[in-house]
């Protein structure tokens, strides 16, 4: 039923817009047409427009005329517009289910969902465009917003504005001068609109000003519109509401003093914003910038500077920026300004549909002068794709002890905050922690050197297709290489989509002087090389040899087999080069620690070196890998890492990025719990025997029964498959 209602209404919507654009091609102008014709539906369910009359109304100025407080709207550019039969898609019953609009209801519960649709609309076909297709009453497609512009569901504005008002205390009910809440970036205005009926529910009798910024017109136009209508609502309750919406710019701008921040601000990457964006995140965040920080991370420091003392923030953020790199410093200051009582994450996707970005949200509350942090209680909330809308639920009933069902995990905690990471960990996770801990596990940097892969210089110029390859001279193909990392390991096996320019061997270039190049290369030196001399004989120290990579990373010139992972990943994402032939460009390698390894207290060192060129590597590729390289280990760490198990483990330590997956730095997964398999006395040996059998199976792309590798994986661990909480599909 709720679909039809928003298919119906979108029809309506678009209706709208083809009779308006050709006179009033502005999308704010649609936007008050259909609110105008919305609210007159209302009036007419409440018998306070005479419904004949309405139906009898024939331009868009006869309809508006009839609505309170849209008579100087009348008498717009829009008014002679013929209405046809538009009025009726708002009054009559639905020829297909027959359903009558509630237009309260719309209003109250799914007008976010409708005008997010309606948004969409807008941006997807040019006013231009419509000029020319009639009425368009055919169902308009529902699309997915721009990454930056998410509607909120009602139920998580909800839930964040009574957690706010909770965190807040009894100064809400006991204030005694104006309670004053901002959205600095308000959209369809569904926060204010949730705050407002929290209060009344709450029998606030003050006086509450409510504030909405947002850049575009039509957002502004909406916000009026639904908020106008929640007061409306409450026009018999006790509480005095004043509101405003302003269209600004909210991090260009002064916010005022406010008690309550409320937000969804936008999830913006650094490489994604304009100049003069980055110029205004630069200005707020100041010093703590670090990295590629987002423009969510502005919005938030903002919400601290302009909270009155005590006051709260409630705000929802990209997941990544509870333990990223970029956030470090951020966190840092907002733990010493701000007390946190509440951090939810939400797994997967669906919850923001178009977003590459998994969603969270905090309550924190202003230090009151005096307060320090130290030890703190926090309420921790993780669901699962598929049950956001039921954590919420138990949320805010409040349950205490917490919740643990499927797909859910609610928890008191008294932590001491590291801004290291503030990601929530499951009940799950703590206990697997714990008991693996218990049995002094090894971890992936005590079995492992884990190398960064090769810095081209110039991906475009240096990592070709095989497309682009075949193009080559035969002869020229021998400096290529294929390339390992992020484009070329999927499902645990290699795809040989691309190729390297790798003129190395053991003893170091094969190639020492343009001339020699132009000679041994000539279609690659004039198609690709020469085109991008100028940008890479700008990288210093390059003057000279500009052709060269710019870190070929020394270790990569002796073809040695290795564990390889992309950048960042989840399971799938590690490949077995048993022949040595991959050159690691955007990802890692991973070669065993066996007797003739640097010792892992030295491996800081020995990665310096290497990177420099100046350790003598032969002995370190060529004694002591027979035991791993010739055996069932590669093979069974192969079916091991892409487990759904070594995933959850990753969770532990590695940060998520945009996209969801792990970076898998060697500065993170050093620290990820493995097992030794090569210590027979510890392990059953058929287990490695049967972990290796399907590690070959997942590097030849043969069916693997999921299920079947995780109950291994359980084995390896010692812990039983199901205390791990994990899901498992099959490798194909």
């Amino acid at each position: 039923r709720f679909p039809s209602v928003i298919a119906r209404m979108l029809r309506a919507f678009r209706a709208v817009r083809s009779v308006t654009a050709p006179i009033a091609p502005k999308p704010v102008d649609t936007i008050q047409v259909f609110n105008g014709l919305l609210l007159g539906s209302r009036l007419v369910k409440e018998q306070k427009i005479e419904h004949a009359k309405w139906r009898r109304c024939q331009t868009v100025g006869d309809a508006l005329r009839l609505v309170p407080g849209l008579e100087d709207m009348s008498q717009s550019i829009v008014k002679d517009v013929q209405v046809y039969d538009l009025l009726d898609m708002f009054t009559d019953p639905d020829p297909m289910t027959q359903y009558v609009l509630d237009p309260e209801l719309l209003i109250r519960h799914a007008s976010g969902y409708l005008y997010q649709e309606a948004h969409f609309e807008l941006e997807r076909i040019p006013s231009s465009q419509l000029a020319f297709e009639g009425l368009a009453w055919q169902d308009a497609k529902s699309g997915v917003p721009k990454r930056d512009a998410r509607f909120t569901p009602p139920s998580l504005a909800r839930t964040i504005v009574q957690q706010a008002f909770d965190a807040f205390g009894n100064l809400v009910k006991n204030k005694p001068e104006p309670l004053r809440i901002l959205d600095p970036a308000c959209g369809s205005g569904v926060f204010l609109q949730e705050a407002i009926r929290e209060l009344a529910y709450r029998k606030f009798n003050g006086t509450v000003i409510v504030t909405g910024f947002d850049n575009s017109d039509v957002s502004c136009a909406i916000a009026t519109f639904c908020l106008k209508q929640a007061i409306y609502e409450l026009e018999h309750d006790n509480m005095k509401i004043d509101f405003e919406i302003e269209m600004r710019d909210a991090l260009t701008n002064s916010w005022g003093k406010h008690d309550i921040v409320l937000m969804n601000p936008p999830f913006m990457s650094w490489e994604r914003m304009s100049g003069d964006e980055k110029s205004c995140v630069n200005n707020i965040l100041g010093d703590l910038v670090s990295g590629r920080v987002d423009k969510a991370m502005a919005f938030i420091w903002n919400a601290t500077k302009h909270l009155s003392q005590g006051g709260v923030v409630g705000t929802i953020l990209p997941g990544p920026l509870l333990n990223n790199d970029s956030g470090f410093k951020w966190r840092g200051a907002l733990q010493s300004e701000m007390m946190l009582s509440l951090i939810g994450k939400f797994s997967g996707y669906g919850y923001f549909p178009g977003t590459l970005v998994e969603p969270a949200f905090i309550i924190m509350q202003k230090f009151i002068q005096g307060a320090t942090s130290h030890d703190i209680s926090i309420r921790t909330l993780l669901a699962s794709e598929g049950h956001e809308d039921e954590s919420l639920r138990f949320l805010r009933r409040n349950i205490s002890g917490g919740v643990k069902e499927i797909g859910i995990d609610i928890a008191d905690r008294v932590v001491s905050l590291d801004p290291l990471s503030w990601m929530p960990k499951s009940s799950i996770d703590d206990d697997i922690r714990n008991k693996l801990q218990a049995t002094g596990i090894t971890c992936v940097g005590d079995l492992f050197s884990v190398f960064q892969g090769a810095k081209t210089g110039k991906n475009g110029t240096f990592v070709l297709t095989q497309t682009q390859i075949n193009e080559l001279p035969r002869n020229e193909h021998k400096y290529f290489r294929p390339a390992a990392g992020s484009k070329s390991i999927d499902l645990g096996t290699f795809l040989n989509s691309h190729f390297v320019f790798y003129p190395y061997n053991n003893n170091g270039a094969t190639i020492g002087s343009e001339s020699d190049l132009s000679k041994l290369l000539p279609q690659y030196y004039k198609s690709h090389l020469l085109p991008a001399k100028d940008v890479l004989i700008k990288r210093p120290g390059f003057d000279k040899i500009w052709w060269m990579l710019t870190r070929p990373r020394n270790w990569q010139m002796y073809r040695t087999p290795k564990l390889i992972s992309k950048s960042f990943g989840q399971a799938g994402s590690f490949a077995y080069d048993k022949e040595g032939d991959f050159i690691v460009v955007q990802g890692y390698a991973w070669l065993w620690k066996s007797p003739a390894s640097p010792k892992k207290s030295d491996e800081c060192t020995v990665n310096s070196n290497i990177d420099q060129g100046d350790e003598p590597l032969e002995r370190y590729f060529t004694e002591g890998f027979d035991e791993f390289d010739d055996g069932q280990l590669p093979w069974a760490y192969l079916a091991l890492l892409n487990s759904p198990q070594f995933e959850r483990l990753l969770g532990l330590v590695c940060p998520r990025v945009q996209g969801g997956q792990f970076d898998l730095a060697s500065k993170y997964i050093h620290d990820v719990y493995l097992p030794d398999l090569s210590v027979e006395s510890s392990l059953d040996g058929k287990v490695v025997r049967q972990l290796a059998t399907m590690g070959r199976a997942i590097w030849s792309g043969d069916q693997v029964h999921g299920k079947t590798l995780a109950e291994l994986v359980a084995k390896a661990y010692g812990i039983p498959l199901e205390q791990w909480g994990v899901e498992f599909g099959n490798y194909a």
